[in-house]
């Protein structure tokens, strides 16, 4: 269960092994909201060579901006969409 780290376009990664199979985790930015690093992690069942596989897919999905951190809304994002709405009365 050794984390085995590697940089590679500014990003950290590990590939640590579990008992069946490995877990790949790559650095995908901070989380606008919290502040706090954001990973992307997957399970891959089968050999290492194939954690690695898994481990470029992902880098590039997070390149490509589809891990960008939370989906959570700040309040004043909240209050902002809730101040839009338009309101009529029913009876």
């Amino acid at each position: 269960m050794v984390p085995i780290w590697f940089a590679g376009g500014g990003q950290a990664m590990a590939i640590l092994e579990r008992r069946d199979g490995w877990e790949v985790r790559v650095y995908a930015g901070v989380d606008p909201v919290t502040g706090k690093p954001h990973r992307v992690s997957r399970q891959v069942r089968g050999s290492r060579k194939r954690a690695e596989q898994e481990e470029t897919k992902l880098k590039a999905q997070v390149l490509a901006g589809r891990h960008r951190g939370t989906a959570a809304k700040t309040v004043a994002e909240i209050s902002a969409k809730f101040g839009s709405l338009k309101w009529t009365h029913r009876r």
